[in-house]
């Protein structure tokens, strides 16, 4: 039976509540929101009005006045806010294709002309010298975890070259004055600030990553400089640098959104100059650097200096071609960057040597003569032997390049399951291919009695990819097929045992995408679990690894590691309140259907 509204039901329908039976009139425009919306007379009582008492609306019962809002206007006010967010962002990342060039793009804004007062320059507050060399100091030991790439010695020439011209007696003043950079408003400086802040134990300096991380993103927005500049080739290595250690800041911070839109800023960027056709066999051009047939002069970097530039632009490539290929698989989004078929498209640059290489040589005669890097990687690497000398950024690449390629496989044939009879030789190959580099990888583990705590890091997160390559590879068939499920779940195990290998202290500051592996190996453990506990859904015999107690013991383990790792990230923070959401499951037996993975 249809309740009718208070305000026209008869007095003898309404039960009576506590409250004066008669109401002194408000003064205009004082009245509770409640009761104006419902014309109702007000008595201005506060906390709350006797009408709402009356009416059993305490809850609605809200007043404003000129100079604060109410609740209600608040939370109005932050929705209209979140909506113009989200519809400007939503433009951003449609304003992004593979290998579309950004020479106009909207968050480019050219500031040179406008008028007005000016306002404060917020990059006239930079630190001083001291503050930005404890800032540096601290974001070196672990800025390979983070996405850079550069060459460190020029990266640090510079930073700190000015100070470093000026004579000793006015050096130690000098110090203590803000650091006098040769660019201010170059991107690169903040963002390294910014995962400097980051990591400094100092909390004033952590104090100031917002400010930093503001005055990157500003810094961002502005027009590049001309390509007629004699530092335009640098300026755009510090460019897409930029766009790499921002992107991880974000994915650090849980802001996938914001992360994807300067990932794709970044694809954009290393298409635009052609940084995926670095020494490639189709030009006849006697310079390094391939020139695409047709594109504007204006668009492609001349020849790097030497060929220690050369090896920042190839790293900077291929870190590139990571972020994207390992975020589009974990976010379940297209990669920006693909080989669809044409000559352009295809990715001729070689993988990155050592630095030592790159600045005392020799750079190998046939190095990257080939061309087509990635196809011959996965099509024709049957005897895969890769040099020792290949640095941790080249194995991370081919491991990204190995999920990426196994995604592609268990996706098509998930959806066309008569696929999988078809493509038979091609899972094969790439289970073979992730074998032997897995076997590569843990030899080259084994081949040093001791290595630096950055080199053990970096090697293994890439094994926790080539082995999270694998279990994507045959995911797809885990329900049904004993193989399979046994593939995806010793895939969990050896993750586990890789991450647990670490000293608690390395796990502090890692790559942003460990915290995710690890939330998909809980995952699949919980899921497993759920299924034995539902016979109805788990229609093929048990494997060795699949025991409940080792089940549950393995995502409490991940739930405390994930205390451990990137500890004070965001990210790291959500994936444990989903963990724990997962054992809260387990301890109470549950027949419902399992989660969705992310795999």
């Amino acid at each position: 039976m249809m309740q009718s509204d208070p305000e026209v039901a008869s007095t003898s329908t309404v039960p009576p509540q506590p409250g004066p039976s008669t109401f002194t009139r408000a003064p205009k425009g004082k009245a509770c929101l409640n009761c104006r919306r419902r014309k109702l007379k007000c008595d201005c009582a506060r906390p709350v009005c006797s009408q709402c008492i009356r009416y059993g609306r305490e809850r609605d019962c809200e007043y404003t006045d000129k100079h604060q809002l109410s609740r209600t206007e608040m939370l109005e006010e932050t929705i209209v806010t979140l909506r113009a967010r989200v519809r400007e962002l939503e433009h951003l990342e449609e304003d992004h294709s593979p290998f579309a060039p950004l020479r106009q793009s909207p968050r480019w804004r050219d500031h040179s002309s406008s008028g007005g007062s000016r306002s404060p320059d917020p990059f006239d507050a930079v630190p001083t010298y001291l503050e930005t060399q404890t800032l540096v100091q601290a974001f070196l030991p672990y800025c390979t975890d983070v996405g850079f790439c550069l060459n460190i010695n020029r990266f640090l020439g510079w930073i700190f070259s000015p100070i470093s011209s000026v004579s000793p007696a006015s050096r130690e003043a000098s110090t203590r004055q803000p650091i006098i950079c040769k660019d201010r408003r170059n991107p690169l400086l903040w963002a390294v600030f910014v995962w400097g802040a980051t990591f400094a134990d100092n909390p004033d300096l952590k104090q100031h990553v917002h400010s930093y991380l503001s005055n990157a993103l500003q810094s961002l927005s502005i027009s590049p400089p001309s390509s007629n500049s004699k530092t335009h080739h640098v300026d755009v290595l510090h460019r897409i640098q930029s766009e790499i250690l921002i992107a991880n800041y974000f994915l650090n911070s849980g802001q996938f959104v914001e992360a994807r839109q300067h990932i794709s800023s970044a694809t954009s960027l290393v298409s635009t100059y052609d940084l995926h056709k670095i020494r490639s066999h189709h030009t006849h051009d006697p310079s390094l650097m391939y020139s695409v047939p047709g594109s504007e002069p204006s668009t492609s970097l001349p020849p790097p200096l030497d060929t220690v530039e050369e090896g920042e632009r190839i790293s900077v490539f291929w870190q590139v071609y990571i972020l994207d290929k390992t975020w589009s698989t974990v976010l379940g989004k297209p990669s920006f960057l693909n080989e669809a078929g044409s000559t352009h498209t295809y990715i001729d640059t070689p993988w990155p040597l050592a630095v030592e290489q790159y600045v005392e040589g020799p750079v190998p005669s046939d190095y990257g003569v080939a061309g087509r890097t990635l196809h011959r990687f996965l099509y024709e690497a049957q005897n895969f032997q890769p040099p020792r000398r290949l640095p941790t950024l080249a194995l991370r690449a081919q491991a990204a390049a190995l999920l990426d390629r196994a995604l592609v496989l268990s996706s098509s044939c998930a959806l066309d399951p008569r696929l999988r009879a078809l493509n038979t030789t091609e899972i094969e190959n790439l289970e073979a291919l992730i074998n032997r580099f897995l076997h590569f990888l843990g030899t080259l583990r084994d081949s040093q009695a001791q290595h630096s705590a950055e080199w053990m890091r970096s090697i293994t997160v890439t094994q926790c990819l080539t082995r999270l390559a694998s279990m994507q590879l045959y995911f797809a068939w885990f329900e049904e097929d004993i193989k399979s499920a046994s593939k995806v779940m010793c895939g969990c195990k050896a993750i586990m045992e890789l991450v647990q290998y670490l000293p608690p202290l390395q796990l502090r500051h890692m790559d942003p995408l460990l915290p995710v592996m690890l939330t998909s190996v809980a995952q699949v453990c919980c899921n497993e679990q759920l299924r034995m506990r539902n016979p109805m859904m788990y229609n093929r015999q048990l494997i060795t690894c699949t025991h409940p107690f080792y089940l549950e013991q393995t995502v409490e383990n991940v739930a405390k590691l994930l205390t451990i790792v990137n500890g004070d990230s965001i990210l790291s923070a959500l994936q444990h309140n989903t963990v724990e959401s997962y054992l809260s499951m387990l301890v109470v037996p549950s027949m419902n259907s399992t989660m969705n993975l992310p795999l």
